[in-house]
């Protein structure tokens, strides 16, 4: 691997994209997620659909996002952002709820009596209590981010660590081609790492974890 004179390039391009997709997939698991909780006749709309992108295989549909976005970046932080989005999606509308639970409805009935709105409420009291599940999705989501953009690149790519696990491969050079899963396995402990460090930070700050060396 060290003679590959673009190996950081390529584990760049290959975070890049998925970071693209993580951020995509989670922001709009979440915009979804309080809407379904705003309106809860939305979830019998939608989650069928969120369950059938769950159920296919991102192998099946990166062809398909090659074909309608190129063999560049793009498709692949689509890929990444589809397997983001259900598990926060799910996380979220659970912990957006929590609240509603008899043991913590005090809170709720405290807010609706000082005549705070609900989006106030959301963002106040709901998105706080909702911390944890949310983050456990996110820890997830960095790792499905990362096979997104790879699968993507074992499709159609000239940079990044699956295009490289894909030349490795066919040259037969397998101690490169290890060099290429190892660097993107050590991108995903990495990456699941920073996100416990920032639920630690917004955590102290909201008093919402319950172990402090709580990983998971």
């Amino acid at each position: 691997m060290l003679h590959e004179p673009r190996f950081f390039t390529h584990c760049a391009v290959t975070f890049g994209e998925a970071l693209v997709g993580f951020v995509v997939g989670n922001s709009i698991a979440l915009i979804v997620a309080a809407f379904i909780v705003r309106w809860r006749s939305l979830e019998a709309s939608l989650m069928p659909y969120a369950i059938a992108l769950k159920t296919t295989p991102v192998v099946a549909i990166a062809p398909i996002l090659i074909i309608w976005f190129g063999g560049g970046w793009l498709a692949k932080a689509v890929a990444a952002a589809s397997v983001c989005f259900f598990p926060t999606l799910v996380n979220a509308v659970r912990g957006l709820r929590l609240v509603d639970a008899p043991e913590y409805k005090e809170y709720s009935d405290l807010f609706a009596c000082w005549g705070i709105g609900w989006w106030k409420t959301l963002w106040h009291l709901r998105a706080p209590f909702a911390l944890p599940l949310i983050f456990s999705a996110f820890k997830v989501s960095s790792s499905l981010a990362l096979v997104g953009a790879i699968v993507g690149e074992f499709i159609a790519a000239d940079v990044g660590l699956g295009y490289l696990v894909v030349i490795y491969s066919r040259r037969l050079e397998t101690a490169s081609m290890f060099a290429a899963v190892f660097a993107s396995t050590a991108i995903g402990v990495l990456w699941f790492y920073a996100t416990v460090l920032i639920e630690r930070q917004l955590s102290k700050r909201f008093g919402t974890l319950t172990a402090k060396d709580e990983l998971l």
